[in-house]
This record gives C-alpha cells, sequence and structure tokens, in this order.
C-alpha cells in the first residue's frame, strides 16, 4: 500500500474516532431531549368497580361517590393538573389484556367498597379506602414506576381532600365546643347562684330544724305532763262519774224526802195553826199567873212581918211560925222568879205568836218550796246521772288522752332527735352546697376559660388550616428548573462520551511507542509524549461536546467550569486507557468497556446511588467517572457539593495511568540487550544530527 493510501487510510480512521464516541454522546444526549415532557403520554388504565353508597337518612342522606371521583380525576383532570400518564377508564378484562400486551403500562383498580371505606371516616368503626396498582416492569420499569407514582399520588391527593374536608368539619367541631362550653359556663354560673341560695336555704334549714329540734323538745315535755294531768284528769272524772252517780241519788233521795218535807210541813203548818190557838191563851194565863205571884209574893211579906213579930210571942209558936216562914227567901224567890217568868211569858207570848205567824207562813213557804225542791231535785238527779254518763266519757277520753299524750311525747322527743340530726345533716348540706357554689363558680370560670382557650375558625381560616392540615408538607422540586431537566442526563453521558473518545483514540495511537525501549529519553517523558495525541483527541471530544449541549436547550450552571473540567477529565481518561493498553495490550481495549461499564453502574445521576449494592456504592467515591460526573453535577446542574476534591481524585487516576504507562516502558528496555539498545540510541543520535542539519 502506498504512502498517499496510508495516508488517507489513516485520516478516515482518526474521523471514525474523533467522530463516533462524539456521535454516541450527542445521539444520547438528543434521545433523552423531551423525555420527561412527554410522560403524560404514557398509556395507563383505571378500572372503577366501586359501588356508590349513600349516608345518613332523610334530609341528612348524602351520596358518596368516591370511586366515580378518583376515576374522573384521573382521566379527565382539572385545569392544571399533572396526572404523569394517558389514562383511560376500561374493563377488569380489557386492563388486564392491555398490561399482558403492553398496551397499559399501569393499571388502577378501585376497589368495590371504596365509597364505603370513604364514608366510614365519620363512623365509629372507620376503614382506610385503598386502590390497588398493577404495573408491568418487564416491557419499562420506569413508567411502570412512573404510573404507580401517579395512581399512588392520586389517592393521596384525593385521600387529601377527603381529610381536608373532615378536618373543616372537626375545625366547625371547635367552634361549636367553644359556643357549648359558653352555655355550659353560662349554666354554671346559674348552677353556682342556685348552689348558693341551696346553701342559704339549708342554712335556714338548719336553724329551722334547730328550733324545730327545741320546740318539739318542749312539745314532748308539755306531752309528758298532758299525760299526766290527762291521767289526773282521767282519775277526777272517774271520781266526779261515781260522786255524780252519788249525787243522782241523793237528789233522788232529796226529791222523795222534799216530797216528805212538803208533807210535813202541811202538817206543821196544821199544828202551828193549833199551837197557834193555844198560844193565843197564854198571855191571859202569863196574866193570872203574875196575879197569882202577886199574891204569893205578898204572903210572903206577911209571913215574913208575923215571924218578926212572933219573935215577941211565945216561943213555940214563934219557932213554928218561923219554921213556915224560913222559907220565905225561897219562896220570895219562886215568887219573884214566876213572876219575872210571867212577864216574860206574857211578852214572849206576843213574839210567840209572832213567830208562831211567821212559822206559820214559813212552813206554808217550806212547803211550796219542798214541793219545788222535789222537781229541781228529779231535775238535778238526771243531770247528775247525765253527768255520771259525761264523766265516765271524759275519764275514757281523758285515758286515751293520756295515751295518746305518752305516745305524742314519745314521736315528739323521736321528732325533736330527727330534728336535731336534720338539723346537722343541713348544716352538713349548707356547707356542702357552700362548697358546691364554690366548685361550680370555679368550674363556670374554668369553661369561661377554656371556651376562651378553644380555637374558632372562620370559613377562610377552616379552608387554610384544612389544606395545611391535610397536605403539612410540600415538596417543591428547586434543584433542577422544569426547562433544564434534560441536562440531568448529562453529567453521565458526556464523561461516558469522553471515555470512549479516549478509549477510542487507542486503537489508532499506540500506549507506547513500538520502540520506545530504544529512545534516549526517560520512561515518563516516553509515556507523556504517547498520551499527548489522544489527550489532543479526547479534549477535541470533550470541546465538542460541551459547546453541543445548549444546542440541545441544555443550559449549564457553570459553562466554562465544566468546559475546563472536561477537558481535564479527557486528560485523565486518556492516561487511565493508555494504562489500560500499554498493560494489556489490544486485551486492554476490552478492559477499558468492562471497565466502563462498572462506572456507569456507580453513578447515582439517573438512579438513586442508595438503590445499589454496597460495593458499588464504596467504588462510586474511587472510580475516575463517577467523580467526573459528580464534578460535573456541581457545575452544569447546579447541585450541592465541590468539583474540587473529584479533580483531586481525577489527577491521581491520571498519574497512575501514566505511570502504568512508564512502568511498561521501563519492563520493555529491561528486556532489551544494554548493547542493542546502546546502538539504538547511537543510531536514533546520528539520525536527529542529520535531521536538524538538514
Amino acid at each position: 500500500m502506498s504512502a498517499h493510501a496510508r495516508r488517507g487510510r489513516g485520516r478516515i480512521t482518526l474521523a471514525v474516532v474523533l467522530l463516533l464516541p462524539l456521535a454516541v454522546g450527542l445521539a444520547l444526549l438528543g434521545s433523552l431531549d423531551g423525555r420527561l415532557d412527554r410522560v403524560d403520554e404514557v398509556p395507563a388504565a383505571v378500572v372503577n368497580a366501586d359501588q356508590i353508597v349513600t349516608t345518613g337518612e332523610g334530609a341528612d342522606a348524602q351520596t358518596v361517590a368516591a370511586g366515580r371521583l378518583l376515576a374522573a380525576n384521573l382521566t379527565n383532570p382539572p385545569a392544571g393538573t399533572d396526572v404523569g400518564s394517558a389514562w383511560e377508564l376500561t374493563d377488569a378484562d380489557d386492563a388486564a389484556t392491555g398490561l399482558a400486551s403492553g398496551g397499559y403500562a399501569a393499571v388502577v383498580t378501585i376497589p368495590e367498597d371504596f365509597s364505603a371505606a370513604v364514608s366510614s371516616a365519620s363512623t365509629d368503626d372507620p376503614v382506610a379506602a385503598t386502590v390497588q396498582v398493577q404495573g408491568d416492569d418487564a416491557r419499562s420499569a420506569v413508567a411502570a414506576l412512573l404510573a404507580e407514582q401517579v395512581a399512588t399520588a392520586a389517592a393521596g391527593a384525593m385521600g387529601q381532600q377527603i381529610t381536608s374536608t373532615y378536618l373543616d368539619d372537626v375545625y366547625l367541631g371547635f367552634n361549636q365546643i367553644a359556643d357549648q362550653m359558653d352555655q355550659a359556663a353560662d349554666g354554671a354560673q346559674q348552677a353556682a347562684s342556685g348552689a348558693t341560695s341551696l346553701a342559704d336555704g339549708t342554712g335556714q334549714l338548719a336553724g329551722g330544724a334547730g328550733a324545730l329540734a327545741s320546740g318539739t323538745a318542749e312539745v314532748a315535755r308539755g306531752a309528758d305532763s298532758l299525760a299526766g294531768g290527762a291521767g289526773a284528769l282521767s282519775g277526777g272524772a272517774a271520781r266526779v262519774a261515781s260522786g255524780a252517780t252519788a249525787l243522782a241519788g241523793a237528789t233522788n233521795q232529796v226529791a222523795s224526802g222534799a216530797g216528805e218535807v212538803n208533807a210535813g210541813a202541811a202538817d206543821l203548818a196544821a199544828a202551828l195553826d193549833a199551837i197557834d190557838q193555844r198560844v193565843h191563851d197564854l198571855p191571859p194565863a202569863a196574866a193570872a199567873l203574875g196575879a197569882d205571884a202577886a199574891a204569893l209574893d205578898a204572903l210572903a211579906g206577911t209571913l215574913a212581918t208575923l215571924a218578926a213579930d212572933c219573935a215577941a210571942g211565945t216561943a213555940g209558936a214563934c219557932t213554928a211560925l218561923q219554921a213556915a216562914a224560913a222559907p220565905d227567901g225561897a219562896l220570895r224567890s219562886l215568887a219573884s222568879g214566876i213572876g219575872s217568868r210571867a212577864d216574860g211569858l206574857a211578852a214572849a207570848g206576843g213574839g210567840v205568836v209572832a213567830g208562831l205567824d211567821q212559822l206559820t207562813a214559813a212552813a206554808d213557804a217550806v212547803a211550796g218550796g219542798s214541793g219545788q225542791v222535789a222537781v229541781g231535785a228529779g231535775q238535778v238527779a238526771a243531770g247528775a246521772a247525765t253527768l255520771a254518763s259525761g264523766a265516765s266519757g271524759v275519764a275514757d277520753g281523758a285515758a286515751e288522752l293520756s295515751t295518746g299524750a305518752s305516745g305524742l311525747a314519745q314521736g315528739a322527743g323521736e321528732t325533736s332527735a330527727g330534728a336535731a340530726e336534720v338539723a346537722g345533716g343541713a348544716r352538713s348540706a349548707a356547707d356542702g352546697a357552700a362548697s358546691l357554689a364554690g366548685g361550680v363558680g370555679e368550674l363556670a370560670g374554668g369553661l369561661t376559660s377554656g371556651a376562651g382557650q378553644v380555637p374558632t375558625y372562620d370559613d377562610d381560616q377552616r379552608d387554610t388550616l384544612a389544606s395545611v392540615v391535610s397536605a403539612p408538607v410540600v415538596a417543591e422540586d428547586t434543584t433542577v428548573p422544569l426547562a433544564d431537566q434534560d441536562a440531568i442526563a448529562g453529567p453521565l453521558v458526556v464523561p461516558a462520551a469522553i471515555w470512549l473518545g479516549a478509549l477510542a483514540a487507542f486503537l489508532v495511537l499506540p500506549a507506547v511507542p513500538r520502540r520506545a525501549a530504544y529512545e534516549p529519553a526517560g520512561v515518563l517523558r516516553v509515556a507523556v509524549r504517547a498520551w499527548l495525541p489522544a489527550v489532543a483527541v479526547a479534549a477535541v471530544q470533550a470541546l465538542v461536546l460541551v459547546l453541543a449541549v445548549p444546542l440541545l436547550g441544555v443550559g449549564a450552571r457553570n459553562p466554562v467550569g465544566a468546559a475546563l473540567f472536561a477537558l481535564a477529565a479527557a486528560a485523565v481518561f486518556a492516561a487511565v486507557n493508555q494504562g489500560l493498553v500499554a498493560l494489556w495490550g489490544r486485551a486492554g481495549l476490552v478492559v477499558s468497556l468492562a471497565f466502563l461499564a462498572l462506572q456507569v453502574a456507580c453513578v447515582g445521576v439517573l438512579i438513586p446511588l442508595q438503590t445499589a449494592p454496597p460495593v458499588f456504592r464504596e467504588l462510586s467515591g474511587l472510580l475516575p467517572l463517577p467523580q467526573a460526573a459528580e464534578a460535573l453535577g456541581v457545575l452544569v446542574l447546579g447541585l450541592e457539593g465541590s468539583w474540587i476534591q473529584p479533580l483531586v481524585g481525577l489527577l491521581l487516576w491520571g498519574v497512575a495511568g501514566l505511570a502504568a504507562a512508564a512502568l511498561v516502558v521501563r519492563r520493555a528496555r529491561a528486556r532489551v540487550p544494554r548493547r542493542d539498545l546502546a546502538a539504538a540510541r547511537l543510531v536514533d543520535g546520528t539520525r536527529h544530527d542529520v535531521a536538524r542539519a538538514a
């Protein structure tokens, strides 16, 4: 083959080496353009098996169709709502067929008890409403994952709406609780006033009960006295009854005696009339007796004279005369008495006559009065009998009164004791009522204070709180704006394309010159001279990729920094690939490809690194491509972190690659004999001198 043909083939090969990795990188970036914007074109199915339920009765009845609402939110979302997929309402058979054939990326099945579960939130036995989400991971795990997440988010959004409604009712309940507590506070204030009145009333009751106890004690004592007096009254009444009975008998006798007196008085009146006749004869007889007494007195005087004269006469005759005249004193006395009696009799005769007249009149009156006495005595006898009967009744009543008074005394004593207990209980009740009044007053104050502390909300506040509490955490994606989402793959695609470019460069460039063992330069210098052409190829590719990224609508946060770091990565990747090819020859290219695959697996740009096995997570911080992706993520996407540490790591890998190439040069020289090496260096030196002279 001529030199011209070889140069032409070399140019073509170089062009392929330059353009093929570049084309691969640009194709990868282009394939990702707008992919996230077309996620809503992924087909997904909704199967609504929900049964509509009705809650409440009468005017409070409400129809709940939660399944229909969820299906409508997915298939016909409100304006501005992103549901993530092209949802279609279908039946269970079509959904299963479409999922198996790949027609649907996911299927959401709303069970028949969905509305019943949703409405159970306001019952005593709430049940969580669930939906079934199925995806076809075998065809597109990402699409299925997205559909499942969207379905879950939609169900969550509906749950949030239900929760918001529930919370709105709860906050409305707070308003009602506050109102009811205010009412309860008012009622407690009234109860406190009533308890105060109760305390006053029970205090008065205690006083009244004490007075009742004292009064009933006095009643007991009075009842005891009454019982004694009633007993005495009963005895006296019995005696009165007995005396009245006797009085009745006596008055009967009086009546009988009065009859007899009446008869006797009549007889006495007749006798007095006879006596009166004889008494009228007394004055003349008394007069005659007086005359006789005067004669007797004269006789006595004569005898006395004769006796005196006899003193001068014979002794015997005088003695006999004196003896006859001896009784003269007595005779004179008798005569004097008879005279006096006669005078008195005469005087008395007049009085007797007058007395007899009066006695006769009295006898007549006694006769008339005795008749009346007999009549009155009969009446008295009848009244005494009635009195006896009444006195007997009084005695019996007094006995019963005594018994009742004794019972009254006992009952009054018991009442007094009970009243004393009532007084004590009333005082305790008064104290308790006072404490109750204080406690109820404190309760009223507490209710008032509590009512003031219970939050109340107007309509706007309830809506805001219900929205915030039902979704207390809202995630905002501020790491990558929507216009830059196509740049997410840039930190992975650009380093991978640069790696491929460096690998492709060593398809046409030697990792170590064939005559490296014979060159007079040091081993590191020889390795660097072989590394620089590959760096140039990789650097051109890196610059083209970095400049082509904005043409795809992807903007970098730090484009200059990203370009400089891409150049550094190109130099390092060229050194690493040089080391691999230097160590293993053409097999090093295969090792480079395997190493590339390992490094891509350790990059956490598209898929979180935390999902990888632990060994990949450990290698991610050591391998060059993940470090380059991390630094470009900071410079292109604006991620948190630093690009300095990854740069240091890359430089270490670059030194390691050059060291491997230098080691290969050293080993090659070690295998060449010294005389051959000196001759080769002499020839090379002569050539260089000739070249310089020319």
